[in-house]
């Protein structure tokens, strides 16, 4: 694969993503949508090397437990 074809795949998944977020949003599901644009697919498994990886985990995390507080 070379790398425009997977550069297209990159954005291919981002599009898919975000137009997921937003039909969830529109059928009432409480949602956010967070893209992590300078980010490669599968990066928030490398938290000892991407400090990115490690505020993403901590923001599933916290939206966890705000979804199970409640």
């Amino acid at each position: 694969m070379s790398t425009r074809e997977a550069s297209n795949v990159s954005y291919s998944l981002v599009d898919e993503g975000k137009a997921y977020a937003d039909r969830l949003a529109r059928e009432g599901v409480k949602t956010e949508y967070r893209n992590y644009a300078d980010m490669i697919h599968g990066f928030i498994t490398m938290g000892r090397v991407l400090d990115t990886a490690n505020a993403a985990l901590a923001d599933c995390a916290r939206a966890l437990r705000d979804a199970w507080v409640r």
